[in-house]
């Protein structure tokens, strides 16, 4: 009885603390499935975690040490080694007749320094290893400046994701509100139940536009948390609303066109790209003509020697010239190389006169719809209100005001499209004249967001 009434105990114990785990784990793992973001938030995280900004940075620490590398080869090699020499035997002399028995051992340790090079070529080769790192420097910056416009799209399209959801959810509540008076008319007996039909399909029709909304907030914060490398099952909830940013476009405008192409991290890098062909030219035209240079200074030490003439100080110096095809060709084909850099350094500056043309028009033009749109969704807002109360007093029909609604709803969502074009705009001017990066936009956002660490 009592080895049963101990197993019972055991059961039960063990069933309590099976029950107590199970409740831990589930609280340990609950996960809140939205987060909370801001777009300063989203700037340091890119900033921190993009795998292709630390493939341009490695790329920068690669042709740093290509350059010292280059210029260590200027530096004579230190050699050390050691010779060991056994010589058992007999000595001859010159009749034939065996002079003497000889057995001996020789140790020969030396250390020497070594210098064999074409000065002219290397100094060349350091050059240009120098103007390429200077060219991967600036690569970096254009890579963030790629990245931080991407993401800032992505996060525009999410706050327009957020205020479709909101517009949408608005048209709802105003569909059901009409709903409400319509039942409440058909019950009186002076409305038509054709409209109670309508109003039915309207508020479908609504609810569906709300999942579609929904849907397309979810795919842009996969996207984003993906660019982010979070997890992309969280739902991003930016903490903005989708207003106007400050403009940056008055404040800019006053450069030349001129020091703003100069100015953009893509064209800084092809220039110092194109310097360092052109440095790779010059190096291989000295490795082709100039002579190479070899010094050799030595000191040998002999041990357990028959004599000392293989020991002391050694010094050798030359002069050489090499001529082959190959090294005349490679001169053709670094040329070409260099003329390709300049043909790239010449696109690359009529690409950027180009964006930032066309990113001035694009503020402009969107600067100008801002107000546009806001007197066009005034317009709607009192047309549905004079639309309402013709209806209630008998004077149209239900159609009108469910057509007054989807207008004022397209004109919502055309007003936050044109916030959102503008914003997007501004921050490809950004980008057209090389002044997108974290510095600017923490300036453009330290009103907004006092509180995120700089």
């Amino acid at each position: 009885m009592k080895y049963h009434l101990f197993q019972l105990k055991l059961f039960f114990m063990y069933s309590f603390l099976g029950v107590l785990l199970l409740l831990i784990s589930s609280i340990g793992w609950a996960q809140d499935p939205n987060k909370d973001i801001n777009y300063l938030e989203v700037v340091n995280e890119i900033l921190r975690t993009n795998l292709d900004i630390l493939s341009s940075i490695l790329n920068e620490e690669m042709a740093y040490h290509r350059l010292q590398s280059e210029r260590h080869a200027l530096v004579p090699t230190l050699s050390a080694g050691g010779e060991f020499f056994r010589n058992s035997g007999q000595t001859q002399s010159s009749t034939g007749q065996i002079f003497r028995d000889l057995n001996f051992s020789r140790y020969q340790p030396q250390v020497s320094l070594n210098f064999n090079l074409n000065i002219g070529e290397q100094l060349y080769l350091s050059r240009s290893a120098w103007n390429e790192y200077e060219s991967s420097r600036f690569q970096i910056s254009d890579t963030r400046q790629k990245i931080l416009l991407i993401v800032s799209e992505l996060y525009q399209k999410l706050l327009l994701s957020r205020e479709g959801i909101r517009i949408a959810e608005q048209l709802t509540q105003n569909s059901s509100q009409v709903f409400n008076i319509i039942r409440s008319r058909t019950e009186a007996g002076v409305a038509l139940t054709s409209d109670m039909i309508q109003i039915q399909a309207k508020l479908a029709s609504n609810k569906e536009q709300i999942v579609k909304a929904k849907n397309q907030w979810v795919q842009v914060s996969i996207q984003l948390a993906h660019l982010l490398r979070w997890d992309p099952n969280i739902n991003l909830i930016p903490s903005e609303v989708l207003i106007p940013q400050p403009s940056v476009y008055q404040v800019l405008r006053s450069l030349s066109p001129e020091f703003q192409v100069a100015e953009r991290p893509d064209i800084k890098a092809a220039r110092w790209a194109s310097v360092a062909a052109d440095e790779q030219k010059k190096a291989t035209q000295w490795d082709f003509w100039g002579p190479s240079l070899s010094l050799r200074a030595a000191y040998i030490q002999l041990g357990d020697k028959t004599n000392n003439l293989d020991s002391g100080e050694r010094y050798f110096t030359a002069l050489s010239w090499d001529f082959s095809w190959s090294d005349w060709d490679q001169i053709k084909v670094q040329s070409r190389k260099a003329d390709l850099a300049r043909v790239q350094l010449e696109k690359l500056n009529d690409q950027a006169r180009a964006e930032i043309l066309e990113a001035t028009q694009d503020i402009k033009a969107t600067l100008e719809r801002i107000p546009l749109a806001k007197e066009s969704l005034t317009a709607e807002e009192d047309t549905l209100k004079l639309i309402i109360a013709r209806y209630l007093a008998g004077k149209t029909l239900l159609i009108d005001v469910l057509l007054a609604q989807d207008r004022l709803a397209q004109a919502q969502l055309n007003a936050a499209k044109t916030i959102a074009a503008y914003n997007l705009a501004q921050m490809n001017y950004l980008a057209a004249v090389g002044q997108l990066d974290r510095t600017t936009l923490f300036e453009l956002y330290q009103v907004q967001y006092d509180g995120v660490e700089r």
